[in-house]
């Protein structure tokens, strides 16, 4: 395992045009920007804190051995 300091730039936030059509709408015309924006409005489940979480940055796998690389993420952005 191979730890990757920093953060780096999220490539998908949630908030490209592919999302609209699975982001609730947060009054008449206009969606939440984010759908964990919506899931914490609408339906907060009763633990949602950000606590600290880890996102894969890369797998390499040759020969029947592998490295994974991680870094942190948050949950709720």
């Amino acid at each position: 395992m191979i730890w990757v300091p920093g953060s780096r730039e999220l490539r998908v936030t949630g908030t490209e045009p592919e999302t609209e059509a699975v982001r609730p709408l947060r009054a008449p015309g206009k969606q939440f920007e984010r759908y964990t924006s919506a899931i914490r409005y609408l339906d907060s489940p009763a633990l949602f804190e950000n606590r600290p979480s880890y996102r894969l940055h890369g797998l390499a796998w040759t020969g029947g051995t592998g490295a994974m690389r991680f870094g942190l993420a948050t949950y709720a952005t």
